[in-house]
């Protein structure tokens, strides 16, 4: 309820009358403009709708690197080596399967990292395995069994969701769009296979195979 000024009763003088206080620019309604005009008040603006918001990600342990095996066989990551503990001269074991090399921090291994803790892959597991020189492969830290997997990047192709799909279905945020729940359609398929393959036999595919 607003306040209100009453004038005195002066003897001979004019009715009481009653006027509204002055805003005193506080809260409630902004002053009035002489002119008349209405004045937007920002403070009642609704904010605008962003749209479905996607899944919060939950940040987690730092368990996956990309690094380059040299012309030595050799790789370091050290990132990863502090999540499993491993300084300059824990002992290993290196096996593989399905064409990933299995590394295991073991008491009595027959490998070690060097004193500038990097590890070796011996020619013979990286040939089992199709890596080739100065390669860049995919290292996942295994903490609780105090394990290294190292694998070629074909396996993010498989495990990611496919990039194409993702590029065709975005929109700027805010921005409803109806889920059919078919997905956008993969574009390069249906464009009659315009993705480039290697051809059998080629360099890319003729290096040996994988476990």
């Amino acid at each position: 309820m607003s306040d209100w000024i009453i004038a005195p009763l002066v003897p001979g003088g004019s009715p009481p009358t009653t006027q509204p206080r002055p805003s005193r620019g506080g809260a409630g309604t902004p002053p009035a403009d002489p002119e008349g005009r209405r004045e937007l008040d920002l403070r009642r603006t609704p904010a605008p709708d962003p749209g479905k918001l996607p899944p919060i990600r939950l940040r987690h342990l730092r368990r996956y690197c990309t690094t380059v095996l040299d012309h030595k066989g050799r790789l370091t990551c050290g990132m990863v080596f502090d999540v499993l503990g491993w300084e300059a001269g824990t002992r290993i074991d290196i096996a593989v399967h399905a064409g990933t090399i299995v590394v295991r921090g073991v008491r009595g291994g027959e490998y070690r990292l060097n004193v500038r803790r990097f590890l070796h892959i011996p020619v013979a597991v990286r040939r089992w395995c199709s890596f080739g020189e100065r390669e860049l492969v995919l290292v996942r830290a295994v903490p609780e069994l105090s394990a290294l997997v190292i694998c070629g990047q074909e396996n993010l192709d498989r495990a990611l969701p496919d990039p194409r799909r993702l590029v065709d279905a975005a929109r700027a945020v805010g921005v409803h769009v109806e889920d059919s729940g078919g997905g956008a359609p993969d574009r390069a398929a249906e464009a009659g296979g315009a993705v480039s393959r290697p051809a059998a036999g080629s360099a890319g595919t003729g290096r040996g195979r994988r476990g």
